[in-house]
Order: structure tokens, then sequence, then C-alpha cells
């Protein structure tokens, strides 16, 4: 296909593979990228992110860490460390991996999958949703989190919201005379 040995040619084509969704093709051709150039950690990266999607965990770890050691200064390798760590369930490593991101960068994608981190170490130590998902927004790492629903916090803010959507509830029952399920939480 390549007449060249070009691995920025190739790479693009691994970069198009991955985003059509086909991953196992992309870790071919970002390899044989990686055998012409060993030394663009940009390579490593997205090799590692194909990996996330086939779910080989160890490979993309490997990758992701030779990424690091190349630029530590550049915050999506700690990003793709972050999500590879939450993938792994190890969602405190995860954190930092995630808080290192924004210090370098400070992404809303970033923030984002850092409050989903949170989110689900909490749903892992068996709070509800609703609970987690108050926590993760206002608290920036898991043991915060932990230790404020741990103390009773949201509680108040809690029966409130269950209160309205009880009334929400009888409202739209009188209105349309169906039952209408509502999670109360």
């Amino acid at each position: 296909m390549f007449l060249t040995n070009n691995y920025h040619s190739i790479a693009n084509y691994g970069n198009d593979l991955a985003q059509a969704g086909s991953y196992e093709r992309a870790i071919e051709y970002l390899s044989l990228a990686i055998s012409l150039n060993s030394s663009d950690y940009r390579l490593y990266y997205n090799r590692a992110l194909c990996y996330l999607e086939t779910n080989e965990l160890d490979k993309a770890f490997k990758d992701i860490s030779r990424t690091i050691r190349s630029n530590p200064l550049w915050g999506k390798g700690y990003f793709a460390l972050g999500q590879s760590l939450a993938r792994a369930k190890q969602y405190k490593q995860a954190e930092k991996a995630y808080k290192k991101s924004l210090k370098l960068e400070n992404e809303k994608e970033t923030r984002a999958e850092l409050i989903g981190n949170i989110y689900d170490a909490l749903i892992d130590y068996g709070y509800d949703e609703i609970k987690a998902g108050f926590a993760s927004e206002k608290y920036f790492s898991i043991q915060e989190a932990h230790e404020a629903l741990a103390a009773g916090a949201f509680e108040t803010q809690l029966n409130l919201t269950r209160s309205i959507k009880k009334k929400y509830f009888k409202r739209q029952q009188y209105k349309k005379g169906i039952l209408i399920p509502v999670n109360f939480f």
C-alpha cells in the first residue's frame, strides 16, 4: 500500500483507521510507524488509545508510560494514563494522573474525566448514583467526596430533591391520569 517508508503517512493511515473504529488494524499500522521512528511519542500515545479501545490495558499502559517518559510535560499522556488506570479500577491513581494532566493542560475533557472517575469510584464504594453525582461535582478528590458522604453531606439537598420529585410525580399523575415512573432515588 505504501511505496515509501515515510512514517508520517503510515501513522496518519493508522489514525484514520482508528477514527473509523478499526482499532486492530490501526494498531498494526501504528506499530509499523513506530518501527520506522521509535522516538515520536505521539505514535505510542495513539497506539495506546487503540489498545484502550480493544481493552488491552497492559499494552496501553506500556505505551502510555513510554509517552510520558519521552515527554513528561505533555498533559495528554497523563490524561491517557488516567483513562487506563480508571478502566483498571485504580481510581486513586487515575485521579492523580488526571490532576497532573489538568495542571499541564487545563482542558474541559480532562475535568469531565476526573469527575467521572470520582463518580465511578463512589459507585464502587456502594453509594447510589444520586449521591455519587452530587459528590463528584462538588469535590475534587475521591477521598474528600467519600468522607463528605460518610459524614452525611447532601442529605438536606437530597431530601429536598426527593420531595420535589414526589410532588412532580403526583402532579403528573393528576394531570394525565396515568402513572409515570419516576426514580425516587
